[in-house]
């Protein structure tokens, strides 16, 4: 055997015995005994590979081989590392995921460090630190998830590519509606929640709308009870974020602020202007 393959040889036994103990030590002994029958370097490493004790350890490796992107045992910690960082910004309360199982079978799944670390990021977003209350209780009420139910499933090495995150901004934006509709005191079917989700709002923008339809909604509601009729949270909501339905709702406000005008236009203290403050009586 030649120098520098001794020393990779050395190496690759250090690496077991400081990650595999008593078993490392037991596959070191066992590789030597290999070396010097005269087997190959190639038949040791891949009969050493097919070992129980080590495919406990390094659950991915094959997964690399089969693939084509072969890495050495050295280099398939590092790559662990590298996944722990990202994962345990989350805290002590969830070791789970950056265990020597989980993070193999994220290799496994092709989900890379960088994008483990995308998705810790969104879920430490929206879980732990930026997101208003009402909009992190509508994730978990939405999708009857607890804070770890909502890291599983933004770690979950099931979900290939970039699918989990799309998914999630798509939860996020729903969340955000449906957050923004309790804080401002609206009622909101899931259908307008979803069609507005789909528009990709965020929480500041969706206050906003939902305030300016409230303050509307309550204006034309008492214009909707004189012509013994009615207009719901829903109406008004489809045309302030300008859902497909809201031209309808356009309509039926208009008609709601014109019988205002032609009643009161002398005595009403509501105008043309106090209709159109938010955007709904001049549309």
């Amino acid at each position: 055997m030649a120098e520098e393959q001794t020393d990779a040889f050395k190496e690759l036994q250090r690496v077991l015995v400081e990650y595999l103990g008593d078993d490392g030590r037991d596959l070191a002994d066992w590789m030597v005994r290999q070396w010097e029958s005269g087997v190959t370097d190639q038949e040791i490493i891949r009969e050493m590979r097919k070992q129980e004790s080590y495919k406990k350890r390094f659950p991915g490796m094959q997964h690399f081989i089969d693939i084509g992107q072969a890495i050495d045992e050295s280099s398939y910690i590092s790559a662990e590392r590298t996944y722990r960082q990202a994962i345990s910004t989350l805290g002590p309360g969830y070791k789970d995921f950056y265990s020597t199982d989980y993070i193999g079978k994220m290799m496994m799944s092709d989900v890379s460090p960088s994008e483990a670390t995308q998705r810790v990021a969104a879920a430490q977003e929206y879980i732990f630190s930026n997101a208003p209350k009402s909009v992190v209780d509508a994730l978990k009420n939405q999708y009857g998830m607890t804070n770890g139910d909502l890291v599983a499933y933004m770690l979950d090495p099931e979900n290939l590519g970039s699918k989990v995150l799309s998914d999630f901004e798509l939860r996020k934006s729903r969340a955000n509606i449906l957050g923004s509709a309790i804080d401002q005191g609206m009622s909101i079917t899931d259908a307008t929640a979803d069609a507005v989700a789909a528009r990709g709002y965020d929480y500041g923008t969706s206050s906003t709308k939902m305030q300016n339809a409230k303050t509307n909604s309550a204006t034309l509601s008492q214009l909707a009870a004189m012509s013994n009729g009615s207009i719901t949270d829903d109406e008004v909501l489809a045309a302030e974020f300008s859902l497909e339905e809201g031209d309808k709702a356009r309509k039926k406000i208009k008609g709601l602020a014109s019988q205002e005008r032609a009643r009161f236009s002398k005595s009403s203290g509501l105008s043309r202007g106090s209709l159109s403050s938010g955007g709904l009586g001049s549309q």
